[in-house]
């Protein structure tokens, strides 16, 4: 018996010894018990420097009393909340450098004596990188959509005559600088829609909507662009039925997937809507008869950026972020989102919402 107890010791010291996140054992009044190789890397110290010392030399000054005093309380099981749950604090290395730390705790038992384990992990580089990006879409909102929110309107007023009358030519390069600007205005706006969505928590303004009528809507706010590349939107099985939603992200979610099916579809083919009650969930489904997704690309087809044809020759064009934000927005109101693939192409998408809102009871 004694022997197995040896060998699972080993064995745990050795998965531990390898795992790049930091593993520290604590007895019940808060000394080091273990400190795996990764710890001694992240703060610093030799496994002989902290062992049997409190862990709260691996805070700042200024958290340790209030350790403590969480300490004994996790300790006695007042903050049994705490498990499971990751929470980030500041960790103290051994040069006396404090860093941002992500920590998780669990508990066990040596006999009849409480044990904690904390699994640490660096997220220097990940706070670098948060800060990289809230600096990109600060950029993005107010250095680049105003500027080109301008030279949009003022190119708009030349090619419609408001400096003259504009050459033919003339007028062919405005269209085109015109429609490139609107395609950097989609993207940036996409950009902005992605991070607002995954910055919780997201408002939303949900009432109770007929379905019918939100739909009838989303096929009209899309017919324009239907009409341009030559595909005809069909709304089927209309269902008239109550649905509590956001109705401006309802409509995110439909032009979303309705500007998918649209550029995939061929000309004079139909785009189909379609609705059904499953439960207590209301299905919708867009149906287009374009040529279906690649194997390779089913995977990813949800992912940000993602483009099935991502060279710089692609003929279809668009952010790559649509069906990302379409999900993302999806899943905030507590639904799911996929779709399925024709044998002989073409592929329907669908979402599905709940009827009533979740009860927090």
């Amino acid at each position: 018996m004694f022997k197995q107890l040896g060998e699972r010791e080993l064995h745990f010291k050795a998965i531990a010894d390898t795992a790049n996140d930091a593993i520290i054992s604590t007895n019940d009044t808060g000394n080091v018990t273990y400190f795996n190789k990764a710890a001694q890397t992240i703060f610093g110290y030799g496994s002989e420097e902290v062992t049997g010392k409190p862990i709260a030399i691996l805070m700042p000054e200024q958290f340790r009393s209030q350790h403590n005093h969480k300490f004994d309380k996790f300790i006695g099981g007042a903050s049994s909340a705490l498990i499971g749950k990751t929470v980030e604090l500041v960790g103290l290395r051994k040069d006396g450098s404090e860093f941002p730390l992500e920590l998780s705790l669990s508990t066990w038992k040596a006999g009849d004596i409480p044990q904690v384990n904390a699994i640490i992990r660096d997220i220097t580089e990940r706070k670098k990188i948060d800060l990289m990006k809230s600096e990109f879409i600060s950029t993005v909102s107010h250095e680049l959509r105003t500027p080109l929110t301008s030279i949009r309107g003022s190119l708009s007023l030349v090619a419609n005559g408001a400096c003259g009358e504009v050459p033919r030519k003339a007028h062919e390069l405005l269209d085109v600088a015109v429609r490139n600007i609107e395609r950097l205005n989609r993207l940036i706006n996409d950009i902005l829609d992605i991070e607002k969505i995954e910055s919780a928590p997201l408002r939303l303004n949900a009432k109770h909507h007929d379905i019918g009528v939100l739909l009838k809507q989303a096929v009209e706010i899309n017919a324009g662009a239907a009409e341009a590349a030559r595909v005809q939107l069909v709304l089927e099985n209309h269902l008239n039925s109550a649905l509590y939603v956001d109705a401006d992200r309802f409509f995110q979610i439909m032009t979303n997937l309705l500007t998918n099916a649209i550029k995939f579809s061929p000309a004079g083919e139909k785009v189909l809507v379609e609705t059904c009650i499953n439960g207590a969930v209301i299905r919708v489904a867009i149906k287009d008869s374009g040529p279906g997704i690649a194997d390779e690309f089913r995977e990813r087809i949800f992912g940000k950026f993602a483009q099935a044809d991502s060279s710089d020759t692609r003929s279809k064009g668009g952010t790559g972020l649509g069906l990302s934000i379409a999900k993302a927005l999806v899943e905030k109101m507590g639904g799911g989102i996929g779709y399925e693939c024709g044998a002989d192409g073409g592929t329907c998408f669908y979402f599905d919402l709940p009827v009533e809102p979740e009860s927090n009871s």
